[in-house]
């Protein structure tokens, strides 16, 4: 199989994002990883041995009718660079870790039909995450009282904060 990391920003984000790939490349299967070229990730994931894909996207504003217009044509922009990038590697899940920067690709790959899983490794989800998991096939939890925050109709499973095994 093949999978696509999207997500990142922080090491919250890509630390447990590396744990999974390194997991799922461990089960032979080849990962991908898509995250904002001026992140942690664009220096980790290439790092670590992983493919990497910069895309650029927009943060969400926090007022102003003006910056939500402009942020929802830009976000169309980032989805349609993602289609692009999942049309290039031709994933068979997308697996989003968090960090504003993955939704462009967890949204871009609804529009394609192609399976998204979603992790949110906090209590207190944030906002792409949100987003993120109503159109997700499974939410991926650390903490069990993340479930009632969060609005989907995927189910969830509780599997912890992915870590580095030498951790």
């Amino acid at each position: 199989m093949k999978v696509v990391l999207a997500g990142g920003g922080t090491g919250g984000h890509v630390y447990p994002a590396i744990a999974m790939g390194d997991a799922l490349k461990a089960r032979g299967h080849e990962v991908i990883y898509v995250g904002d070229p001026e992140r942690l990730e664009a220096r980790v994931a290439p790092e670590k041995g992983y493919e990497f894909h910069g895309l650029r996207a927009p943060k969400y504003p926090r007022g102003g009718l003006v910056g939500k217009v402009k942020f929802a044509f830009a976000l169309l922009g980032a989805i349609l660079r993602a289609r692009k990038i999942l049309r290039k590697t031709k994933p068979d899940l997308v697996l989003g870790v968090g960090g504003y920067i993955m939704a462009p690709t967890v949204l871009a790959a609804r529009t394609k039909g192609i399976p998204r899983v979603v992790h949110e490794a906090n209590v207190t989800p944030g906002m792409a995450n949100r987003l993120c998991a109503k159109y997700a096939q499974l939410v991926l939890l650390t903490y069990a009282a993340t479930e009632k925050k969060m609005k989907t109709e995927a189910p969830f499973e509780v599997v912890g904060c992915p870590v580095n095994p030498r951790i």
